[in-house]
């Protein structure tokens, strides 16, 4: 891009624009398999505020969880809003699962989910960022009941929310629907492949995401691949995971979830 300056006016207007450019019959095709580069723009080093100030602004409008749904608006997709659901009407709290590769904003999608569950007032959070690269704790972490910021106090984090369900366990019908007097919790993993690729953690993880639900308790990863291998071998483990919410932010995780089902299309609940 020789000239930047129709970029600028059509993102400082709010507007549309579309462009054609030759098919490129020449070169070979770049190889998909390898993930792509993100390479940093001269923006990035910008440290004057005009150097940025054609920008269009973009905030955080507020919290949209509907009690009645048990879900909130986590963004626009080509069909319309996409939802992420907190909770289920006699069945508890829900799992998530977030897979891409770093860089294409899977933190930005974890971190609306903790915020959201705040906002609802019938969830707790606990918090890992065990690469601690994302300054996830220091958005969200002074209002979480536990945060991790290495891997090993990550598996400390695990072992607690396991602890968590089982002590829940005694009194299921009370914790099995959140609310502000028996809150739900989140427990949140972010970078969660080098963690659950072991298998006492991914262990941990299991007992959480199988039996964390229907007593108000869910486990959110953010994972790089939808594999087996990411997560100790853990086929089950993805698919509870994955069974209601999810997010995945390439067609390698949307193969990878369709591969995990055994059949083609069954990726209703991913966006």
């Amino acid at each position: 891009m020789t000239n930047p300056e129709p970029v600028k006016r059509v993102l400082a207007a709010g507007d549309l624009a579309t462009a054609t450019i030759g098919l490129n019959r020449e070169l070979p095709a770049p190889d998909v398999s390898v993930p792509t580069r993100i390479i940093e723009s001269d923006l990035a080093g910008a440290d004057e505020h005009d150097d940025l100030a054609w920008l269009p602004e973009a905030s955080f409008s507020g919290p949209t969880f509907d009690r009645i749904t048990g879900s909130f608006e986590l963004g626009m997709g080509m069909d319309g809003p996409t939802y992420w659901r907190l909770t289920d009407h006699g069945v508890g709290a829900i799992n998530g699962l977030i897979a891409g590769y770093p860089g294409t904003g899977r933190t930005n999608i974890l971190r609306l989910v903790l915020v959201e569950a705040l906002c609802s007032t019938i969830f707790n959070i606990a918090v890992a960022d065990p690469m601690n690269r994302n300054n996830l704790l220091s958005v969200v972490g002074e209002q979480a009941v536990r945060m991790a910021g290495t891997p090993a106090d990550t598996v400390d984090l695990l072992t607690w929310a396991a602890e968590q369900v089982e002590a829940r366990q005694a009194d299921a019908e009370r914790w099995r629907e959140p609310s502000p007097k028996y809150p739900g919790l989140v427990v949140a993993i972010d970078d969660a492949q080098g963690i659950l690729a072991d298998p006492y953690a991914a262990d941990l993880a299991a007992r959480v995401a199988f039996g964390g639900p229907h007593i108000g308790i869910a486990l959110v990863v953010v994972i790089t691949a939808v594999q087996p291998e990411t997560v100790a071998g853990r086929r089950d483990l993805l698919l509870a995971l994955g069974e209601k919410n999810g997010f995945l932010f390439d067609r390698d995780q949307v193969d990878g979830w369709q591969a995990l089902n055994n059949r083609e299309g069954q990726v209703e609940d991913m966006h």
